[in-house]
């Protein structure tokens, strides 16, 4: 903190400082020294304007309430308050442009006495100019950067003022006029406080008294906390419109094709990325099995521990009759304007069948070719066949199904939007904070993708964890089912009924926000782990019992899997399982408790580019205006 900062309140010392009572202006320093030091100004910017601060604040304000609750705080007088602005000190030769550099957004001179000012304060120094011209030799410069108190000093020079035989100064952060830069040094300063915050949490719920209950948001602060800048290569020239390569599965193919060859194996993926799970039948040979699979390849099991389990699991798809599904106001969530009309469709409504089952409509794409041939992408299970007509919320219809698969692993359907009704589809993908943006079909390995989000008609936006970024089960005998991947919600199930279809995306790790990366869509959720003890038992009774567990419409065509048999007794939250403690090497029990299916997007994708010819190609939208040619600050085009 500069010396020139008020005194905050004993309450909000861990986060943010906050203003006097009355309005704040910029205060130059007095000059004291002989020297004569040049004088500092405050400015001051909305989070919102650090767009990769601004995320990963709201990320860690939204975990911070699971942490106190498993603290047993009640001291909310601490708690991250909801908005911050950020302080940053000006000093040296600069101008209304110059500090465009650290935001396309100009800085305010004054914060009001509500607004919670971020503790991190960094100095900025520019310094341009021959040295004839300027005021500041770069040796007063360095000197008043060195005596001053802030979380960083940086020094932005003119490449006139650039000098490759400068000494380098390990209290000062030199840069050149590149906005890049400036912007990710400035974003790995304010954010400093965040990696203490989360290292703290991290650390305390690591105690012995609450590590068995807080594997959960342990992981969730660790994937917050890999995505700071300061943890993170962040790259900020390449294009994000290149397209990805094809996917590169981390699973070995001859383990994969080993454990699908045995009978006794019901599934297995990656788990977490440290562990490798296979759910067994109970009459396998643990040992047997994992001497098995070491010896096919030691190296991959020398990166993923081997984790065995006797467990089975179910699928339950998220669609539900068409009664309580969101209206088409509360699905979007959107401010709308006095005199403007809301698009009938749009992500995240509810889609109908003609028999009124509801799912999501997890958004649009559009041919590269021709904006004007519109899709709407949505789950097999709700269209199974073609030519299924598709209706809104009020069965309005919208157009039919022209393509529908469950081919590698997918629960896909494409609706071709009738011409009638294109103008009424609002086609811009939406992310987490409901502000358009641009999207790109992300195909490589989701192994580095933690934090994932989708916007559903009956839970609206909802933030998981991507808890196996690869998966693999048995449908029957002679089906199999791959591509599929699993997140788990943080603050509530990642989905429930009538969810189905709502596209999984993700942020870029980019300074600038301006566009998603669409990795999958939920076609199921509620995952429950069978027991296999029980495998012997044909009573009709049990069998009553386990369908009665299951959600209402979720034994519609292809909803349960074949390979759990209704004679298996379910172990969820609702009945306890005799070896769900020593069964377990990792706490199953808990860690896959709310776990919802996807499936990839792009597999989905490119099956239905094959199926309808060479000539067609299809995109999300992404052609909002931006430095980048697919790319769109939202935060800019809806402030």
């Amino acid at each position: 903190m500069t010396r020139n900062d008020p005194e905050k309140p004993k309450n909000v010392e861990n986060y943010c400082s906050y203003p006097s009572r009355r309005v704040q202006k910029p205060v130059p320093e007095e000059n004291t020294e002989a020297d004569s030091r040049p004088s500092i100004t405050y400015l001051f910017w909305h989070a919102k304007h650090f767009e990769h601060f601004h995320y990963l604040y709201k990320l860690a304000r939204d975990c911070e309430n699971r942490v106190e609750k498993l603290k047993q705080s009640k001291d909310l007088a601490n708690r991250m308050p909801e908005d911050v602005v950020i302080k940053i000190g000006l000093v040296g030769n600069f101008t209304k442009d110059s500090v465009k550099l650290i935001s396309k957004r100009s800085g305010q001179s004054r914060v009001s006495e509500d607004q919670h000012i971020w503790k991190a304060h960094p100095l900025v120094c520019f310094l341009s100019g021959a040295p004839q011209q300027s005021s500041l030799s770069k040796k007063n410069v360095k000197n008043v950067l060195r005596n001053e108190k802030a979380c960083h000093r940086i020094l932005i020079q003119s490449n006139y003022c650039c000098d490759k035989t400068d000494e380098a100064d390990d209290f000062i952060i030199s840069v050149s006029q590149d906005k890049d830069q400036i912007e990710e040094i400035i974003t790995s300063c304010i954010e400093e406080p965040l990696q203490h915050m989360l290292q703290k949490w991290s650390e305390d719920l690591k105690l012995d008294h609450l590590r068995g209950s807080a594997s959960d948001v342990i992981a969730e602060i660790e994937a917050i906390r890999k995505k700071l800048v300061s943890n993170n290569s962040i790259n900020t020239e390449v294009d994000p419109s290149l397209p990805n390569s094809s996917t590169k599965t981390v699973l070995p193919g001859n383990v994969k094709d080993y454990l699908f060859g045995r009978s006794d194996v019901n599934s297995f993926g990656l788990w977490s990325n440290s562990s490798f799970k296979v759910f067994v039948k109970r009459a396998t040979n643990v040992k047997e099995l994992t001497d098995e699979l070491i010896t096919l390849n030691k190296d991959f099991f020398q990166k993923y521990q081997l984790d065995i389990e006797m467990k089975n699991w179910a699928e339950m798809q998220t669609m539900i009759k068409g009664d309580d599904v969101q209206s088409k106001d509360k699905a979007t969530g959107i401010n709308i304007k006095r005199g403007s009309e809301i698009p009938t469709m749009m992500q995240g409504n509810s889609i109908h069948s003609k028999d009124g089952v509801a799912g999501t409509l997890g958004g649009f794409v559009t041919k590269t070719n021709n904006d004007q041939k519109i899709y709407a992408l949505t789950c097999n299970h709700l269209f199974p066949k073609e030519n299924e007509r598709a209706y809104t919320h009020d069965f309005e219809e919208i157009g039919a199904s022209v393509f529908t698969t469950r081919d590698r692993g997918c629960d896909f359907a494409a609706i071709e939007i009738k011409e009638s009704y294109s103008d009424s589809c609002d086609v811009a993908f939406r992310r987490d904070d409901k502000k358009k943006t641009n999207a790109n079909v992300y195909s490589d390995s989701l192994e580095n993708v933690n934090i994932v989000h989708k916007i559903g008609a009956t839970t609206d936006v909802t933030n998981g964890i991507i808890v196996s970024p690869e998966f693999y089960f048995k449908v029957t005998d002679e089906s199999t089912r791959e591509n599929v991947f699993l997140v788990k919600g943080t603050a509530k199930k990642f989905s429930e009924r009538g969810d189905s279809g709502s596209l999984v995306f993700c942020r870029p790790n980019r300074i600038k926000q301006n566009y998603v990366d669409v990795v999958g869509m939920v076609y199921a959720n509620d995952l429950t782990l069978y027991d296999d003890d029980d495998a012997d038992n044909d009573d009709p009774a049990d069998q009553k019992k386990m369908k009665s567990k299951l959600p209402e419409g979720s034994w519609e065509e292809g909803t349960y899997n074949n390979e759990v048999k209704a004679k298996n007794e379910p172990s969820s939250s609702e009945c306890d399982y005799p070896y769900k403690d020593n069964n377990t090497a990792s706490g199953i029990s808990q860690d896959t408790n709310g776990v919802s299916f996807c499936c990839r997007i792009h597999t989905a994708l490119k099956l239905f580019e094959e199926n309808q010819g060479d000539d067609f190609e299809l995109k999300f939208k992404n052609d909002l205006s931006s430095s980048w040619p697919v790319s769109s600050s939202s935060s800019e085009s809806e402030d």
